[in-house]
């Protein structure tokens, strides 16, 4: 994520920078061999050959799942129904009911959880549709990645269908694992024309709605959740590249969303919490919701950088009784998501605590380090704090301090 490259054309927040909070150093390199998207022992998908950015694919059936995609991707050595980590939580991930055993019975449906294993939708309306780097002007043809180190790119995309749709999954497509980095994938807040071009890491008006660096995985979430995705706005995906070749390289990389018009119970957001105040072995940010209602969370992704080893969410209830949201060490090449299943409630607050083993400060390079804990949860935005410095980086869906 290109913030350093925010702060040092964003004038004004040189106060932030000349207190030495936020560095401008250099950029972010590639991730290690061992991680880069597609490598060894990243759990990652292989590449894929779909079709065109941002057109219409066939939804996965139950026989089959979508071209280039391996379902079903976990983080190492998980605990049916509880990763490392996590709060205990139901017999499956999400909170879902136990599956029934081969005897006829009906297995119960899944409700108010997410997983990394596929699901299958019973919804004739739902569609999916490709994000990806392409060309300029040209979608069939994949984008030029040049030698210039740390190229980060906007690819900005009309939405492919209209009226309100709801997300039900995301899927990773990877192409070119020799160049691509990691990923965002943004919903804007106004409609914009379709073009690429370079990125400095700023989307004031976007809505982060799900992300990938090596390590991640799928996200399929069960029937009755999902996150708004609108047809009168552009959706933003934010490549990192890194070509460490001789010459340019093709990619294709990017996301599969499959979305219907049938609005689920539940509406989820994801949002940001942690910090972006890094000086020291640690560092902590507290989230503290501004909603007065009761916050579902689902999932977690934490995100640091080489020396980050170690990272904590402990929620403070009300009543000053503390209990693990998330507690897990930290791997930079495989930085896996986290199935949740706990309620935040009125007054109860989030602190997010990551651990580094040398001197770190807030920067882009691989050498500088970030402290995100990136939450899922219903319903939608109510996981914000309204901290007005994060959210003009970030966008609107942050509980950052």
């Amino acid at each position: 994520m290109n913030i350093d490259k925010l702060m040092c054309n964003l004038s004004g927040l040189s106060l932030i920078l000349s207190l030495g909070a936020i560095g401008c150093s250099a950029d972010e390199p590639a991730a290690p061999a061992s991680g880069v998207p597609g490598g060894a022992g990243t759990g990652m998908l292989p590449a894929s050959s779909s079709p065109m950015a941002a057109t219409p694919t066939p939804a996965a059936s139950p026989s089959a799942p979508s071209p280039g995609t391996t379902p079903g991707a976990q983080p190492a050595n998980p605990i049916p129904g509880q990763t490392p980590g996590m709060t205990p939580s139901a017999p499956t991930m999400g909170g879902a009911p136990a599956p029934t055993p081969d005897t006829g019975a009906t297995a119960p449906v899944r409700s108010g959880g997410s997983s990394a294993t596929e699901i299958k939708y019973d919804d004739p309306l739902l569609k999916c549709y490709e994000f990806r780097a392409h060309a300029p002007g040209n979608k069939d043809m994949p984008f030029t990645v040049s030698t210039e180190p740390d190229l980060y790119t906007n690819f900005e995309f009309v939405a492919p269908w209209t009226g309100m749709m709801y997300a039900r999954s995301f899927r990773v497509k990877t192409d070119n694992t020799s160049v691509i980095h990691h990923w965002l994938f943004y919903k804007n807040n106004a409609a914009d024309m379709e073009r690429v071009e370079g990125s400095i890491g700023a989307h004031p008006d976007g809505e982060l709605v799900h992300g990938w660096a090596p390590g991640g995985s799928d996200l399929f979430m069960d029937p009755d959740v999902g996150l708004e995705m609108p047809g009168n706005v552009s959706y933003t995906l934010e490549t990192h590249h890194n070509n460490g070749g001789t010459g340019p390289a093709p990619d294709r990389s990017g996301i599969e969303v499959c979305v219907t018009p049938t609005q689920p119970t539940n509406v989820a957001s994801l949002s940001w919490l942690g910090t972006d105040a890094i000086n020291g072995t640690s560092a902590s940010g507290v989230c503290q919701p501004t909603s007065n209602t009761p916050i579902h969370i689902i999932g977690v992704q934490p995100h640091m950088h080489t020396k980050g080893t170690h990272m904590s969410g402990i929620i403070t209830r009300a009543d000053g009784k503390t209990e693990p949201l998330h507690d897990a060490p930290f791997d930079f090449a495989l930085q896996h998501s986290y199935v949740a299943n706990t309620v935040l409630m009125p007054g109860d607050s989030i602190k997010t605590t990551c651990t580094f083993n040398q001197p770190a400060t807030f920067g882009e390079g691989t050498e500088d380090e970030m402290c995100y804990m990136f939450t899922l949860y219903y319903p939608k935005l109510s996981l914000t704090n309204g901290n007005p410095i994060p959210t003009l980086i970030h966008g609107p869906n942050t509980c950052l301090q």
